[in-house]
């Protein structure tokens, strides 16, 4: 949570920050857009085909206003006031959109395995008190950290710090457990699809980029925890890691109707087949390259003694030929000597 407290905070600089974020964001509106079109597209868009794109709005708002926030914190002019009523809308809208990131994949297990009764109310009941958990956090710190009519001094500045990281951490928490929750929660249902091995597998490793979430949600607890501890005021890179999470949240929520949007629109464009095809060229080309080499080492070096010998315009012009009969009795018999053009002409 943010607060109006303290100089600078440490870590990346302004510019980095602004930078990451916006790629995150950019890079979470695309699969938010790729799931509404694949959706349309199906005429399968539902009402929570919206959650990711108020999650995407919110996260976008999030890192906004914690850009102008670290701003004004490098502003000596910046006032007192100004600076909580950014904490307190930091709190509010950050709230908001870490508990919306989450939302879209609950509700894609409840669509997807919504004949399973004990997924569809587990999913239910993460959604609900997680919602619950979140709101009461931001409301409890929004009454500490709002400036309001109250005496912005001292011991103003040192509640509405001392609420925001006790929050911060509580949240925090709260964030990485529901995603442990999300990241269990299909394994059984998965386990006991009647599919091919390799599809199977494939949707495992879908599921499982949410650790990757719960990596940056511990990360920023992580930082949360030093803030509360006082041992830490790198709030960028708490700021980079919740909003990571909440991005790999989306994505993850997106990604079924990503491979829709794949075979349905960007695999009938005429510069992926041009693509494809030119890639294919390529691995023929190669292909019978390396079929051409071989055979070339075969007639230079077949198998055998005498392929080599009759093959070598340097060595003798005649071949001498035995009975095999006679070979295999172990009898002597005579030798018949034929001209090498012969044997070539007969062979080609």
């Amino acid at each position: 949570m943010a607060s109006p407290a303290g100089g600078a905070p440490a870590g990346m600089s302004v510019d980095a920050f602004l930078g990451v974020g916006t790629a995150l964001v950019v890079v979470t509106a695309v699969f938010v857009a790729m799931r509404l079109i694949a959706n349309i597209q199906t005429k399968r868009l539902l009402i929570d085909d919206a959650v990711p794109v108020v999650a995407t709005l919110l996260l976008a708002g999030t890192y906004a206003l914690a850009y102008i926030s670290m701003k004004a914190l490098f502003d000596p002019t910046s006032s007192l006031k100004y600076m909580a009523e950014l904490a307190t809308a930091i709190d509010f809208i950050s709230g908001f959109a870490i508990w919306s990131s989450k939302a879209p994949i609950l509700l894609l297990y409840i669509r997807l395995f919504g004949v399973k009764n004990w997924l569809k109310v587990s999913s239910y009941i993460t959604l609900a008190v997680t919602f619950i958990i979140f709101f009461v956090g931001m409301v409890y710190t929004g009454v500490a950290c709002s400036p309001g009519n109250k005496v912005l001094d001292i011991p103003f500045i040192l509640n509405c710090t001392t609420t925001s990281t006790k929050i911060g951490v509580t949240l925090g928490t709260t964030s990485v457990v529901a995603d442990l929750i999300i990241l269990v929660l299909p394994i059984p249902v998965i386990l006991k699809l009647q599919m091919a091995g390799p599809k199977k597998i494939g949707l495992f490793i879908v599921f499982l980029t949410g650790v990757f979430a719960i990596v940056a949600s511990a990360v920023s607890l992580y930082y949360k925890w030093g803030s509360f501890k006082g041992t830490s005021n790198d709030l960028t890179s708490a700021m980079v890691c919740t909003v990571i999470e909440a991005s790999i949240a989306i994505i993850v929520g997106c990604i079924p109707s990503t491979y829709s949007f794949w075979s349905q629109s960007i695999v009938k464009l005429t510069i992926y087949s041009r693509i494809k095809t030119a890639f294919s060229s390529m691995s023929g080309s190669r292909s019978r390259t390396t079929k051409s080499t071989k055979r070339s080492t075969f007639a230079s070096n077949p198998a055998g003694g005498s392929g080599d010998h009759i093959n070598d315009s340097s060595s003798s012009q005649y071949v001498v030929l035995g009975d095999a009969n006679s070979m295999k009795s172990g009898m002597k018999s005579a030798s018949t000597e034929v001209p090498l053009e012969e044997i070539k002409s007969y062979r080609n």
